[in-house]
């Protein structure tokens, strides 16, 4: 494969726990290890625990791309249908602004717009879920 540039999808905030101790230490490993370039499409709810400029500064040092998007609760299935909608548009945008062929999805909101995404950019997909 001689385009290695990869969408992650997450419906996580980069500013959760979950993130900095799993997903976020994974990517910069493929980064580093498989050399691929990554950029990651993030739900994000109000920042707390880690801030803003850390997550840019380390995301900068890692040489990883990030774009978040606001992550919206309420109405419950209107607005997670609304996110998934959103996602999908900047996803397509950021597959054809980087070349992207391969998008790793993180759980079954990010595998709806994966699968979407596929579809209109012509790229392959994993859809990644863990924990049953």
């Amino acid at each position: 494969m001689s385009n290695k540039n990869t969408l992650y999808i997450t419906y996580m905030g980069l500013n959760e726990p979950l993130m900095w101790s799993q997903a976020l230490p994974y990517l910069s490993g493929l980064r580093k290890e498989g050399n691929f370039n990554i950029t990651i499409l993030s739900f994000e709810k109000p920042f707390g625990a880690v801030d803003k400029a850390e997550i840019i500064r380390w995301l900068t040092d890692n040489e990883i791309k990030w774009m978040g998007l606001k992550y919206h609760k309420k109405p419950y299935i209107l607005s997670t249908i609304y996110d998934v909608f959103v996602g999908i548009l900047a996803g397509s945008f950021l597959t054809a602004r980087d070349n992207t062929n391969f998008t790793h999805a993180r759980g079954t909101v990010p595998a709806l717009m994966a699968f979407f995404i596929s579809l209109i950019n012509h790229n392959k997909y994993l859809f990644d879920i863990r924990g049953f």
